[in-house]
């Protein structure tokens, strides 16, 4: 049963640990303690859920439901107040989902989630919009709202414009109106509406009495509010009217400056005069009625008009539109003679179209140039003229340049020149990565007419080739040379010059050349040369890194790697056999080929002793030294690749030179040094180096190979002649000689 206390529904206090009870009513002066609100221990959203109990609770009194709503505050403050289990019931199961505690609890939960949804108050219009309506201008329907349904209420309000209101105002929506008086002719009034929404909810306060005592939560509940303020704004635009009036030369459209006019009401009430200009006079919003337009005096050169033009303005949003036409005064015997000359030699130019116009930009003659001089057609009246240019002679910059000129009496001559400066073309030639779109040095271009005339040749670098003074045609770019590391591209990019002054842009590409190397792993029996598998092998580059690491199989581990040397070493060997403990150097070369490395191992049951087979060494090497030199000056020359190959043809290093000799080291024997492509600016070398490596690592050996520069216009004519002479049989006046040298 429900105790009471004092009339109250009384609640168990601490007295021992196995009473602690809530209560939905109290007084503190009953309970005899001093209890304090424990606000800051519970949020508003978890006091709306206790609140939807205590509510639920006092809808239904009894003893079923005082117990039920126990528990369910019981429970709902341990999940959402942050579970404090200090002053919760002991419970040996979870009772929320329980038929009794459910309800309770699940008000609560759904109490709890309004309170804490985000207030998202706003209009469900994205503008207004005005429309007539008599003596109104009424708006689309407005309507606002809480997309999580916590709107309680909310008031409208507008301003912008004198006596504007809410207007049928219904549930979520309204309209606005507008007095059409409030808005000017010709003019627009901005509309401003403020909308201000209120969320309720209610909550129910806590009370700690102490740490003996249970939590008090009291049957009553207070409201919390939120306000939210949301705007949109329109306009309102009323119609007006526009005049425009223009002073034309009689039987043309141009317009005429410099002319009186006067416009003025029938009531008298408006008179405006002006001169004009070559754009008319423009009225805004005149009030509605008649107007007379008169010409009070005409422009130089001209006859004065006596007409006078009747107007009637009405409000419609439309542009009315009037001319008032002068004839010009004729004159006689007047010449104006006009002739195109180039800016820098001075001569005659055809083929340019020049104009005149006179001061009001109507056209007087067109025509296009020859080498004679041209005599102005229809001067006919004082006044000012301008002589331009509406497109250029073939090969020539179009002249932007205005020239005025002046007729004032009769039996005049005027004499004009008007001059162009030739077109200079310009066309930028790139070479560029395939892949990364970068700029490539090194290639060696060519640039050819429609005739195959060669036009421009150069070597590529990282900026672009700058060609100028190309004549208007179609023109091929090719390459000759590619840049190292990059095929050569047999494209034929083709361009076209014109006279525009716009530069001509031409990209051309190169693929890098693939080239891959690598080094083919043999672990082997040092009695019977078979794979061992099983060894655990390392290898490291000159840096000590590891690159790579396996264990050995039944057959050679083949792997890709960067030109350079390298150190193969064993950690684990295969088991039966005795751990190899020597490191093998090898080295990978830039000749896309594998480098083919053996490491052998000998069983565990050979004895040190002697007549035990020998374990293969690795290949003795000895220094070298190759030099690149000009033939001329004796200095190294860097950009060549060379090539060295041993007796058997097979080549086994390849380089590109720089401004040092090159130095390895190579196993004794006998080589030959080559070259595929030669430094830039020299001619490429045919000759063959033949050297020998002696088991010798006191002695260096050395080979030196020449290039000579490419000779230019004169010397390769020269060379042409040799180059004939040989083919015809003198071969003995000239030869080449192969150099060996051995050390």
């Amino acid at each position: 049963a429900v105790l009471k206390y004092n009339g109250y529904d009384s609640l168990f206090y601490k007295t021992n640990s196995n009473y602690k009870m809530f209560c939905t009513k109290f007084h503190v002066a009953d309970v005899g303690s001093s209890c304090t609100i424990a606000g800051s221990q519970w949020s508003k959203p978890v006091q709306a859920g206790v609140a939807a109990i205590v509510k639920k609770y006092n809808g239904s009194k009894s003893q079923k439901n005082y117990y039920y709503s126990e528990l369910a505050i019981n429970e709902f403050l341990y999940y959402y107040g942050g579970k404090d289990s200090k002053n919760r019931i002991s419970t040996t199961r979870d009772v929320r989902n329980t038929a009794g505690v459910k309800p309770f609890y699940t008000e609560a939960v759904n109490a709890y989630k309004k309170a804490n949804a985000k207030f998202d108050f706003k209009f469900t219009n994205s503008k207004i919009t005005f429309s007539e309506s008599g003596n109104y201008y009424v708006s689309n329907k407005l309507s606002v709202k809480d997309t999580n349904n916590n709107l309680t209420s909310y008031t409208a309000t507008v301003s912008g414009a004198k006596g504007a209101e809410i207007y049928k105002k219904s549930g979520n929506s309204f309209y606005v109106r507008v007095p059409k008086s409030s808005v000017k002719v010709g003019g627009n009034v901005t509309i401003k509406v403020t909308a201000k929404g209120t969320k309720s909810y209610a909550v129910s306060k806590n009370f700690n009495c102490g740490s003996n005592k249970q939590t008090l939560t009291p049957n009553t509940t207070t409201t919390e509010k939120t306000t939210k303020n949301v705007s949109l704004s329109g306009k309102i635009t009323k119609k007006g009217n526009k005049l425009v009036i223009y002073k034309r030369i009689a039987g043309t459209k141009t317009n005429l400056a410099g002319a009186k006019l006067k416009l003025v009401s029938s009531d008298g009430k408006f008179s405006k005069t002006w001169t004009s200009t070559t754009s008319g006079k423009e009225f805004k919003n005149l009030t509605a009625g008649t107007y007379t337009l008169t010409e009070v005096s005409a422009p130089e050169g001209y006859t004065k008009s006596d007409k006078k033009v009747t107007i009637k303005v009405s409000y419609n949003d439309k542009t009315q539109s009037f001319v008032v036409e002068n004839k010009p005064v004729e004159k006689k015997n007047t010449k104006v003679n006009a002739l195109k000359i180039d800016a820098d030699t001075k001569e005659a130019l055809e083929g340019a179209v020049l104009v005149v116009k006179d001061s009001n930009g109507k056209e007087i003659d067109k025509w296009t140039t020859t080498k004679e001089t041209h005599e102005v057609k229809n001067i006919t009246a004082t006044g000012k003229y301008t002589l331009s240019e509406v497109s250029a002679p073939e090969g020539y910059e179009k002249s932007n340049e205005v020239k005025s000129f002046e007729v004032k009496k009769d039996d005049q001559t005027v004499s004009l020149e008007y001059s162009n400066k030739k077109v200079i073309t310009k066309v930028e030639i790139i070479k560029i990565d395939s892949e990364t779109k970068q700029p490539l040095a090194g290639a060696t271009l060519v640039v050819k007419d429609s005739n195959g005339k060669i036009r421009h040749s150069f070597v590529s670098s990282t900026e672009a080739e700058t060609i100028e003074g190309l004549e208007k045609g179609t023109y091929t770019l090719t390459e000759t040379i590619a840049p190292k590391g990059y095929e050569l591209t047999n494209e034929v990019k083709t361009f076209e010059v014109k006279y525009d002054g716009k530069v001509v842009k031409v990209e051309m590409e190169n693929k890098p050349v693939t080239v891959v190397t690598g080094a083919k792993i043999s672990k082997q029996d040092v009695t019977n040369g078979k794979e061992l598998p099983g060894a655990h092998l390392v290898v490291k580059n000159a840096n000590g890194e590891v690159v790579k690491e396996w264990v050995s199989t039944d057959t050679p581990y083949e792997f890709e790697l960067e030109p350079g040397k390298y150190t193969l070493s064993e950690t684990i060997a295969p088991k039966g056999y005795q751990l190899k403990t020597e490191t093998v150097e090898f080295e990978v070369f830039e000749n896309g080929e594998f480098t083919n490395v053996v490491m052998y191992n000998s069983p565990e049951n050979i004895p040190d002793e002697p007549g035990k087979p020998d374990v293969p060494t690795e290949v003795e090497k000895y220094p070298v030294k190759i030099s690149k030199q000009d033939i001329t000056s004796k200095q190294e020359l860097p950009g060549a690749t060379l090539i060295i190959k041993d007796s058997t043809g097979k080549e086994i290093y390849r380089w590109v030179s720089t401004n040092t000799p090159k130095e390895f080291e190579l196993p004794a024997g006998d080589y030959t040094l080559t070259e595929i492509q030669a430094p830039s600016g020299y001619d490429l070398s045919y000759e063959v180096v033949e050297f020998t490596v002696k088991a010798d690592k006191s002695i260096t050996t050395e080979a030196v190979m020449y290039n000579s520069k490419t000779p230019q216009t004169a010397d390769r004519n020269i060379v042409f002649l040799v180059f004939t002479l040989i083919t015809a049989g003198i071969g003995s006046v000239f030869g080449f000689k192969k150099f060996k040298k051995q050390l």
